[in-house]
């Protein structure tokens, strides 16, 4: 028996949103018992990064292309199933090889989630109240982000590393369950013409409006996997010679920072301009960037790791609310598909750009690159959240 109404939908969204958000959480805490155990170097490390990210650049336009095409539903429990799936292999896997195919069958299904649930909102809400949801979205993304490493690390003291990936397998196919009575009201008209989408399409990824949006949405995902995700383990050891337990705690204070900062985006989209939200957040990204190039000690990485997540999360809450903004009703799944390969292309080539900027100059090559495209980061923020809100009010107006 079906469960229909707009509560149990959003109920749905949130619970989808929350699995989007454990792909890389999941595995931060891990990955220096991982790397005792398969004995990696570290960019092989930052392979199980990158493995994750990569199937998405290819992956989720299609997952985009066929829920406006086919309908969500199946779409949807593909990507539950494969989840789980993906997760009982990394769970199971005897070398390092399995552990990453396990990693891209995650990819594979995990990062659509994403686009997922913000094209789920943009079914049901329109204008300001769609805004407002996509900024409710991405803060249960966050709290994921924020919660999984707790979680993970809480198992990590009852067994392995691998006990980590049995929760994603259990949250996979558990989220599969729970969603196969919610209706999902979308109902795809194949009779629409396929060239009409095709134009559609080809107009929004081609305005400068969406194409704005994306240069900030890929310059967040640069910063964040290059310059901070797979080399906080390298910088806990190396650079502030600490124990490896330092690592999760101090990604669970940039975690919890994105959930401040989407919050937070909430309270500013009603008070303050978009240009002003764009500094603040891209502003925050500097200052963390500048603040790890001095730290020594685990007192002066913390602010710059709460920094780097409430910088992060205000630019990516306000950026995807404009995102679902450009959307015409038969190509909401794709435009929002669109929107996440970007964030997927930038985080399976952070780790090897970044990689070399570290090989080149160790911590300071590292974070001064970071704090090179922050400053940079900043300005297209400031430049396209304006623009887009210029276009939103025209909109409007012709309406």
């Amino acid at each position: 028996m079906r469960v229909s109404g707009r509560r149990s939908l959003m109920l749905l969204i949130y619970l989808l949103s929350f699995v989007s958000a454990i792909g890389n959480p999941i595995v931060l805490p891990s990955l220096p018992f991982i790397m005792q155990d398969f004995q990696l170097s570290p960019l092989e490390m930052g392979m199980i990064i990158s493995v994750y990210a990569l199937p998405g650049v290819f992956i989720i336009p299609l997952y985009g292309m066929l829920s406006d095409r086919l309908g969500r539903r199946p779409l949807l429990f593909a990507a539950l199933f494969l989840c789980g799936s993906g997760s009982l292999l990394c769970l199971a896997a005897p070398s390092f090889f399995w552990l990453l195919v396990g990693r891209a069958l995650q990819g594979m299904s995990i990062t659509p989630l994403e686009a997922m649930s913000n094209t789920l909102v943009s079914d049901i809400a329109q204008g300001q109240e769609r805004l407002k949801f996509v900024t409710r979205v991405a803060v249960v993304q966050y709290f994921s982000i924020a919660l999984t490493p707790v979680i993970v690390s809480w198992l990590l003291n009852f067994g392995s590393w691998r006990l980590g990936f049995l929760f994603a397998a259990l949250l996979g196919f558990g989220s599969l369950v729970l969603c196969l009575p919610v209706d999902i009201p979308y109902r795809p008209s194949r009779s629409v013409d396929l060239k009409l989408y095709g134009r559609h399409l080809r107009e929004l990824l081609s305005s400068s409006r969406v194409l704005s949006l994306f240069s900030v949405r890929l310059g967040s995902a640069l910063l964040i996997f290059g310059a901070v995700y797979p080399h906080l383990p390298l910088f806990v050891d190396k650079g502030l010679h600490l124990p490896p337990k330092h690592t999760a705690m101090l990604f669970s204070l940039y975690a919890a920072g994105m959930f401040l900062g989407a919050l937070l985006t909430q309270w500013c989209t009603a008070r303050l301009a978009p240009r002003t939200i764009g500094f603040l957040g891209g502003a925050q990204l500097a200052v963390s960037m500048l603040l790890l190039l001095t730290a020594t000690d685990l007192w002066q990485a913390a602010p710059a790791l709460l920094l780097v997540g409430t910088g992060s999360g205000m630019l990516n809450s306000c950026c995807a609310g404009h995102v679902s903004l450009t959307a015409t009703p038969d190509t909401r799944g794709s435009i929002m598909s669109a929107y996440s390969t970007m964030f997927r292309l930038g985080q399976s080539v952070a780790p090897l750009l970044f990689g070399l900027c570290y090989q080149a100059g160790s911590f300071n090559g590292l974070f001064g690159s970071g704090l090179a495209l922050a400053v940079a980061l900043t300005l297209a923020a400031m430049l396209s959240f304006a623009y887009a809100d210029n276009m939103e009010h025209a909109s409007s107006i012709k309406k």
